[in-house]
């Protein structure tokens, strides 16, 4: 791939690549509805992303997840910190050429971790076995 950049990972995954905890989902209210958590296609809980949350807190805290996130060869903007989910037809920046996404929308799963191949190379090469990230996905098998 001369001449182009590769896009950084998404968020959850440079927490756990930088050895940051991802941020925890807001505790459940006794007698509410337990909501499903949002799961992306590469089994992260996406309530739990601080990008998933970012354009509601506005452009403060977008410029501050641009700055950490950002990767040495490639700095994000504050107008990528905002991201539906990697199901959206406009991806957040991390997501657009993500190989998890495409596979796994392509083959209609809900998440890789509901495919047969599971895991697969593709799986392997982006959350490789051991790795923090890749406790999201096995739990969901």
């Amino acid at each position: 791939m001369r001449g182009r950049t590769a896009l950084p990972p998404a968020p959850l995954q440079m927490c756990y690549n930088k050895g940051l905890r991802p941020p925890r989902a807001a505790p459940h209210k006794k007698g509410a509805p337990m909501a499903q958590p949002h799961i992306a296609y590469c089994g992260f809980n996406c309530a739990a992303c601080p990008v998933f949350h970012a354009a509601a807190r506005g452009s403060s805290s977008q410029r501050q997840l641009a700055l950490r996130y950002s990767a040495s060869e490639r700095r994000l903007l504050p107008g990528q910190m905002d991201c539906a989910d990697c199901r959206s037809s406009t991806p957040a920046v991390f997501c657009a050429g993500c190989a998890m996404r495409a596979c796994a929308g392509a083959r209609g799963f809900a998440h890789c971790a509901a495919c047969g191949e599971y895991p697969c190379a593709i799986m392997k090469k982006s959350l490789p076995c051991g790795s923090a990230g890749r406790a999201a996905p096995d739990a969901l098998r």
